[in-house]
This record gives C-alpha cells, structure tokens and sequence, in this order.
C-alpha cells in the first residue's frame, strides 16, 4: 500500500488487459522480474498482444532463488538430503548445513533462467542484447501490419481463426511454415502485397456473409442456397 503501489500496479493490469496493440516486455542483461512485478507483467493478462522475452542472463520467477531455497529447503529437508547422500556422516553441522544451501540456491537458479522460462512458455524467445534491437524493429512491423489486417478480417470470430487465414495466405503464395518465423520476410509479404491482401480480405467478407446467410436459411428450412462468384485474389 505504501505511496499507492498496489493501486498502481491493478491499474497497470487493467490497462494491458484492455490493450489491442502489440506489447512487448524484454528484460535486458542481467535484469531479473520477480514477485508483484512479474504479476503486473505476465503475458496470461492478455496473451493476445503481450509477448515477453529475455537475454540469456536474465533471470524471472515469482521468488529469487535464495527465497525459494528458505521456503523449501527447510532443515527437514536438509537432514533428509544428508542422510540420503551421506553428507557428513548424516549429522548437520553449521558448515555442511551452507554447502547444501548453497548447492540448493545454485540449483533453484537454474529454474529461473532465460532458457527454463522459454521451456515453460513464460517467454517468447531469448534473445541476446546485441540482436534486440534489430529484433524488436522486425518484430514490432510484423505485429502491426498483423495487427492492422486482423482488424480488418473482425467479422471472423476468434483470433485464432483470424490468424489461421492469414497464415493459409502465406503458406498459397510459396512460403513456408519455416517462414513464418522470419518477422521481416512475413513484414515484407504483408507490405508488397497490400492490395492483393486488401481483395482477398473483401472476397473472404463476401464469402463468410453468403455461409451465414446459407447456415440461417438451412436452419429455417427455407431450402435457400446462395452463392457468389469468387474474385482471382481469393486462394
């Protein structure tokens, strides 16, 4: 509650809730996102438009690694571990008590890198600080001009299935799956083809209108079957 941090902090997750533009959260060189500011930054808010990645020294998780060792790593624990391994005759001792801690920190560590987290899905990718920029230039085109023609397929009625269209179109013009992963080749696309696109959006409308119309009709039992001749744009 202190200077209205918590208040702040909800405001900040409603905003990215609501937000319909590409969000994109890096956490540079030996940064690391923990507790409430993970909270406020995780993608689940609005997994849509939020994409997080990381350099291979950052380090997330809702605890630092000493935290998760405290809260884990109990003396229980501890003996149970030594007595296991045999570590000091089975006895804890102060001296071999902070070898094992420090054996657990470095392994809890492990599960709070920039790898782990990609294993996860808690972020996109990792991408190293000398490529970020580079990246996110390509990156962020990409989801624009993604952005730009979703908003034009609306009348779809997920994004998954707004998604799945535009892919179908990439893949109809010679491109691969592969390809897909290439932000500035899918930017490119997008950009010499804007017309062509800009048709097939219009035809795929015309086409999506005429199925409801039919699916309503057969649902009447109207018997009506409607049609319309496709343009040369729509695959």
């Amino acid at each position: 509650m202190y200077l209205e941090v918590l208040k702040f902090g909800s405001m900040i997750v409603d905003a990215l809730r609501q937000c319909k533009q590409p969000v994109m959260v890096y956490l540079p060189k030996f940064s690391e996102l923990r507790g409430g500011a993970w909270v406020v930054l995780d993608t689940q808010i609005n997994p849509e438009f939020i994409e997080m990645y990381a350099d291979p020294t950052a380090r997330g998780g809702v605890l630092e690694a000493s935290g998760t060792v405290e809260v884990v790593f109990r003396e229980e624990q501890q003996r149970q571990v030594m007595k296991r391994s045999g570590g000091g005759g089975g006895v804890m001792t102060e001296s071999n008590s902070n070898e094992y801690l420090i054996a657990a920190e470095m392994f809890a560590d492990l599960h709070d890198t920039a790898l782990h987290m990609e294993t996860l899905g808690c972020i996109r990718a990792v991408v190293p600080w000398k490529q970020s920029r580079l990246f996110f230039f390509n990156r962020l085109r990409r989801r624009l001009k993604e952005c730009e023609f979703e908003k034009l397929l609306s009348f779809l009625p997920t994004s998954a299935e707004r998604k799945s269209r535009m892919q179908a179109w990439f893949q109809a013009d010679g491109f691969s799956n592969t390809d897909l992963n290439n932000d500035e080749k899918v930017f490119r696309w997008f950009e010499q083809n804007f017309d062509s696109l800009t048709s097939r959006v219009s035809d795929a409308k015309k086409q999506f209108i005429i199925e409801q119309i039919s699916r309503l009709a057969t649902e009447a039992g109207l018997g009506v079957h409607v049609t319309a001749a496709h343009s040369s744009n729509e695959k």
